[in-house]
């Protein structure tokens, strides 16, 4: 039985397919926690995206950019924790607590501190996204 099961998504299909097999799962073993997780790139991520030698340009300072974009991916992805916790609600899951986690930095390494950090005892994600 699993008590405590986190499906990691990225909006992906395949994150989808594995958050439908995920509820399905929480369905069927009595499970009391679903937690959903989802992971943005950190700022280093996405300032090295950008190119750290761009200074400025017509459409503001590279930092008035960062800030901008960071909080543009922040608001995606409260989006999509809402989204699947609305999905997984939608499915009938009674007596489940759905937790959302909103992460920033390495995919990976972020996943994997959720999973420890909270308890949880089975991981669910897509094999590509």
């Amino acid at each position: 039985m699993f008590k405590r099961i986190l499906v990691a998504i990225d909006g992906s299909a395949n994150a989808w397919r594995a958050l439908d097999q995920a509820i399905l799962l929480a369905k069927s073993m009595g499970t009391e926690t679903l937690g959903i997780v989802h992971v943005r790139p950190s700022l280093a991520t996405l300032a090295y995206s950008f190119g750290l030698d761009v200074a400025a340009s017509p459409y503001g300072t590279f930092a008035e950019r960062m800030v901008a974009e960071m909080q543009e991916l922040e608001s995606r992805s409260q989006a999509l924790l809402y989204e699947a916790e609305e999905r997984a609600r939608q499915a009938g899951l009674e007596g489940v607590n759905v937790v959302r986690h909103a992460e920033e930095g390495s995919v990976v390494r972020q996943i994997l501190d959720v999973v420890r950090r909270e308890g949880y005892d089975l991981l669910v994600m897509g094999s590509r996204g």
